[in-house]
């Protein structure tokens, strides 16, 4: 919506542009991980003036033209709840807004500081006077249930004010992206079975107003609670059409007087923890009452506390580069809207600011968003995993379905079931299982969380070990190695392969895993496994599986196979089909079956797989490998700059790792794949951080052991960021001469600075050491 400028903690818009209207009301949005509003303007126009609830979801049947046993049968869509975000101002009758004559000053502030949203309209009416608006909004990130909004009216002459405040809970259906290739063509269906929420009615309760919504099909109830203050009092008039409520207030205001009028929201849903036969209306109203009790004013001050101690753990500098400063802290603050934190939901793939990828989880959260709150706000981390506790009894039995052992976690999801419509880029990506035991097992390496092994990460990791023991084989033709056949890894142009070197290096790794846990805490989870009937000979069949996994080499060529078949493909064809901006994403050009052919690479999975595990391969393998299998990949996925700036860094090739590092730090910012109106890129901006932190600085865990291999970009002059890691927290500077450092809480540590040891001591001066 016009022209953007960026200083350190603020995104500035100073003008109107209509074209770029969808893109800044995603850049604009607010959320606290419960709630998400889109950033529309309050008094319209708009692309999509919406509210989304993260989890809060209708489900429709998945139509096929030719259904077969074990198809998804329910899509899940993330619907739009009751919205309170307009609020319209006419003076002398004339209705505020952007039109051009005689506005004198418009700017809207997106403070990340201190999570808010704040826009100033100034503007010379017919009769002369100067009249300024100022509307403020937040998502409250300490009362998860609530938001707020906020206006205010002053003129330099007197003048008649009229404020119209606009809660929006009519019943609707979505007009649903019905394939991916409508999704980037911009096309929309009709759909009689599309879902939406369907208006219950209206109440007061204890001076609020409430309105209760249902979803058509998955079960889902809300109550949302309004009230407003107004300052100074002035009576309300209100109508109420079917759920579209509108309070109209009116008044002749002095010279120089402000009015105020500020809306408080509550949202209370039945998928909240403790909601199950709760009064839902009762509940939100009583949280509503409360925010206004405190008021706009002290909900900022209690909000804006909270995002200082998030900041205060995980605020990030680049100097000598503000672009990409201010890419990456823009990044960090998506991160903390978009994550759940109830271990009831996790975080959508688009964040909460759109409904994108219809608002579906998927191994985004784990493979790149997780990380950052690991080693940040490592309890945001926990919540996260104990959403996929929470479903892993629908993961044993979509298991089940499939004639297999353990759990099958759902590729695409809300509420727990798989959602996904095709399956040779959906169920078959298996490697779902293995993401999530990879990230528990990162996660607990970081935190030694015993306790979180006990309510459900190992019981998670054993399960999904059992799935990949049944779902691979011992090949005798082999030499009996273990092997996994017709899967599909995280490179969606090469589907339904045998032997997925991605999926095959992170199934052993869930193997490992759980031998680990078996064997290192089988005491202190005595009750997991005696419950899950857990044996050693069963733990040592893990272990041999992986052991015996096949990775497979090229003698050849000197690199890994991607997979059983990619290397015998013949060359994509680009002479005669040029993968040229015109026809890019392939997807939107070229039928699967034809892009399954060739050597064509989506995004990264072979090279993300030795950048997670770089300590355990050679040097000069991962270069061949990276040298090899680089050009192919075309970037069609906005996943795949991360992946690319990781091995890039692992391998030495600082200009690569700097300039995909860019993409993904500024692929919202500056709409890269020209989709950003659909909600943000939340692995783009979870993969900025593991660019930085896991790339340029070199984090990795090793035996136990947290250790850095620092190269700073030669673009920027210092980097600093904090680490959390086994109730320590650190920070970590990295500038050309050197790397520095300090131990800011918890006992004594030992780490390494490439292979050398350090020991932090509390409260000792910072260690210095040369990159």
């Amino acid at each position: 919506m016009g022209v953007l400028r960026e200083e350190r903690w603020r995104l500035i818009e100073t003008e109107f542009d209509p074209g770029r209207m969808p893109h800044h009301e995603t850049l604009f949005a607010l959320g606290n991980g419960h709630i998400g509003v889109r950033g529309a303007l309050e008094e319209g126009p708009a692309h999509q003036r919406a509210t989304f609830i993260n989890g809060f979801y209708d489900s429709a049947p998945i139509s096929y033209g030719e259904s077969q046993y074990g198809y998804a049968t329910e899509a899940q869509t993330m619907v739009e709840v009751a919205d309170g975000q307009s609020l319209l101002v006419r003076v002398d009758g004339e209705t505020l807004g952007l039109d051009p004559d005689n506005l004198l000053e418009q700017a809207r502030v997106l403070d990340l500081q201190r999570g808010m949203l704040r826009r100033t309209l100034r503007r010379k009416l017919a009769g002369g006077a100067v009249i300024e608006v100022v509307w403020r909004r937040m998502v409250s990130q300490v009362r998860k249930n609530v938001a707020a909004f906020a206006v205010q009216v002053q003129a330099d002459a007197p003048v008649r004010v009229e404020v119209e405040a606009t809660l929006d809970a009519q019943s609707r259906r979505l007009r649903r992206i019905v394939n991916m290739i409508d999704m980037y063509q911009d096309r929309e269906a009709e759909d009689p079975n599309a879902p939406g929420v369907v208006f219950k009615g209206c109440e007061t309760r204890g001076g609020a107003l409430v309105v209760r919504q249902s979803t058509r099909r998955s079960g889902l109830d809300l109550a949302c609670a309004v009230r407003e203050v107004a300052t100074p009092g002035s009576d309300a008039t209100m109508t109420n059409e079917e759920g579209r409520v509108i309070t109209r207030r009116a008044m002749d205001l002095p010279a120089g007087t402000p009015f105020c009028l500020v809306r408080y929201m509550a949202y209370c849903t039945s998928i909240d923890a403790g909601a199950e036969g709760a009064d839902l209306p009762a509940a939100a109203a009583a949280e509503v009452t409360a925010a206004s009790d405190l008021g706009f004013e002290g909900l900022l001050e209690e909000h804006a506390a909270a995002l200082a101690s998030f900041w205060a753990q995980a605020n990030m500098e680049i100097e000598g580069d503000a672009a990409m400063d201010f890419g990456l802290r823009f990044s960090l603050f998506h991160l903390l809207q978009s994550a759940g934190t109830d271990g009831r939901r996790s975080m959508s793939a688009k964040g909460l600011g759109g409904n994108g990828y219809e608002g579906h989880y998927f191994w985004d959260t784990e493979i790149f968003g997780a990380p950052f709150f690991i080693y940040t706000k490592p309890e945001i981390a926990r919540a996260l995993l104990g959403y996929r506790h929470h479903t892993l009894d629908r993961a044993r039995a979509r298991a089940r379905e499939l004639h297999f052992k353990g759990a099958l976690f759902p590729w695409r999801t809300i509420g727990g079931a798989e959602a996904s419509a095709y399956y040779p880029a959906g169920t078959a990506q298996y490697h779902i299982d293995a993401d999530i035991a990879f990230t528990i097992g990162r996660y607990f390496d970081a935190t030694g969380d015993l306790p979180f092994l006990e309510q459900g990460g190992a019981e998670m990791v054993f399960e999904t070990a059992r799935f990949f023991r049944d779902l691979g084989s011992f090949n005798p033709e082999r030499g009996g190695a273990f092997c996994l056949y017709c899967v599909t890894g995280p490179d969606e142009y090469n589907a339904l392969v045998d032997n997925n070197f991605y999926t095959n290096l992170m199934a052993r790794n869930n193997f490992h895993l759980a031998a680990r846990f078996y064997r290192e805490y089988g005491k202190r989870l005595a009750a997991v496994i005696a419950t899950m009937g857990v044996t050693a000979a069963e733990a040592k069949e893990w272990e041999r599986a992986a052991e015996k996994m096949l990775l497979a080499v090229d003698a050849e060529k000197g690199v890994y196979k991607k997979d059983d078949s990619f290397l015998h493909k013949p060359e994509w064809p680009f002479t005669s089909i040029p993968p040229d901006p015109d026809h890019m994403p392939l997807l939107r050009y070229f039928h699967p079956l034809e892009l399954f052919r060739y050597k064509v690479i989506k995004q990264t999975d072979l090279l993300l797989a030795l950048a997670f595990f770089g300590d355990r391969f050679d040097a000069a393998m991962k270069k061949r490998c990276y040298d090899y299998y680089s050009p192919y990949i075309t970037g069609d996925s906005s996943l795949s700059a991360c992946g690319q700036s990781l091995i890039a860094s692992e391998v030495g090739d600082a200009e690569a790792a700097y300039r995909f590092f860019r993409v993904t730090a500024r692929m919202d910012l500056d709409d890269i794949h020209m989709n950003a109106k659909d909600g943000v890129h939340i692995a783009a901006m979870g993969g900025t951080w593991m660019a930085v932190v896991l790339g340029f600085a070199g984090l990795r865990v090793t035996d136990g052991v947290l250790g850095f291999r620092p190269r700073l970009p030669k673009e920027w002059t210092r980097l600093a960021f904090p680490v959390c890691f086994q109730g320590r927290r650190l920070r970590i500077a990295l500038d050309r001469s050197g790397t520095t450092y300090e131990l800011l809480e918890g006992a004594a540590l030992t780490i390494r600075h490439g292979e050398e040891s350090v020991r932090l001591d509390p409260g000792a001066r910072p260690v210095r050491k040369t990159n």
